[in-house]
């Protein structure tokens, strides 16, 4: 089994055995951050890094609910998005390759337009420039997409999780109106392995 395939399995087993009743979710949150531990800072994205971003790409379409109405017929994949992250896009999509998330295959693509955000389940905003992260995420907005992203202002410009690089690890920033309020369920055995944060969303003046 290859390094990804083994990244994906460890994310996936570690929020599995999560008990949201019985964890606390600082030590299912550390025993995430244990066993995807990353290479020391300074070095730039490295190969591990995309493997843990894609991993937790691919495991958040099993720990999320959407609409039914969403799908066309019991077939239609899901459809994971990477924009402005070559190097996460391309672990992605070899990592994906012959797998299954709740009884659906899975695509991935490389968005280009507005029509192309909405057509995805999962949108993975690889980039930290604050402009162009406000303008995706308006266009999104009301859209039952997840939006990811791993920019330290992508929470309160209503982003649903964040990917933190912190010290060797990658840790979750998850805020759960957002998603509640589009029709998306978060499972609760993420929920336990995040950073559970309520912020107060920017108006448009503010922005």
């Amino acid at each position: 089994m290859n390094a990804i395939s083994n990244a994906i399995l460890s994310v996936a087993e570690i929020i599995n055995q999560s008990n949201p009743v019985r964890s606390s979710r600082p030590v299912a949150f550390l025993l995430v951050c244990s066993a995807l531990a990353l290479p020391a800072p300074g070095i730039g994205q490295s190969v591990d890094e995309s493997q843990v971003k894609a991993a937790y790409l691919y495991n958040f379409i099993k720990f999320v609910e959407w609409p039914p109405a969403l799908f066309s017929n019991p077939d239609e994949p899901f459809v994971i998005c990477v924009l402005g992250d070559e190097h996460t896009s391309d672990v992605l999509e070899q990592s994906i390759q012959n797998k299954k998330a709740n009884g659906r295959s899975i695509r991935m693509r490389r968005p280009h337009s507005t029509q192309d955000f909405k057509s995805c389940h999962v949108l993975f905003l690889g980039f930290s420039d604050r402009d162009r992260t406000a303008k995706v995420l308006h266009e999104l907005r009301g859209s039952s997409v997840l939006t990811v992203g791993q920019s330290e202002g992508f929470l309160p410009l209503g982003g649903m999780i964040n990917m933190v690089r912190h010290d060797r690890t990658i840790e979750l920033e998850i805020d759960p109106d957002i998603p509640n309020m589009v029709g998306l369920k978060v499972s609760s055995r993420l929920l336990v392995v995040a950073h559970i944060v309520k912020i107060k969303r920017e108006t448009e003046a503010e922005k």
